[in-house]
């Protein structure tokens, strides 16, 4: 293996960084350990500075960019994001604080592009869709529960608002 001069300004070492092509490909993995996809590319700004992460979901959904800001750490096993990405919420069950579920997230409203949720719109069979508050809600994990203070009005969709 031929040895790779250094030119730079200040410390660095090969040893203890990853070249953007070894990146490509890896696992990317949510705080709770969720395989969101693998990486597809490493965008950079025009200055050269890592922005972030496309990453390639499946055949059938859309490929995401993960901020830096979201990327907790980068191994050769994968890149382990801070976040679980809110929009993976969609098509989890929405239940009520008793455990009744009352339908699945349709929709995630954020704020601007950012991962903080704003709000979701529920959606069930026969029934119009319900905008739901994130301030309403008691926990996210493998579905969403809602608090036993928050109480969803439904309508079916023949009924008038």
């Amino acid at each position: 293996m031929k040895i790779i001069e250094a030119i730079t300004a200040k410390s660095f070492s090969l040893d203890k960084s990853l070249s953007a092509s070894k990146i490509v490909g890896l696992k990317v993995l949510s705080t709770s350990g969720f395989r969101v996809g693998y990486v597809k590319e490493v965008q950079l700004d025009l200055n050269a500075n890592k922005e972030g992460l496309s990453v390639r979901r499946n055949i059938w959904k859309s490929s995401l960019f993960i901020g830096r800001e979201y990327i907790e750490r980068i191994s050769q096993s994968g890149v382990f994001l801070s976040i679980f990405p809110s929009i993976l919420w969609k098509g989890k069950n929405i239940l009520t604080a008793s455990g009744k579920v009352i339908g699945k997230v349709k929709d995630v409203q954020r704020k601007h592009i950012s991962n903080n949720i704003e709000s979701i719109t529920l959606n069930a069979i026969f029934k119009k869709d319900v905008v739901i508050p994130v301030s309403a809600i008691k926990t996210w994990g493998n579905s969403v529960v809602l608090k036993n203070s928050y109480n969803v009005k439904q309508k079916y969709f023949w009924q008038k608002s």
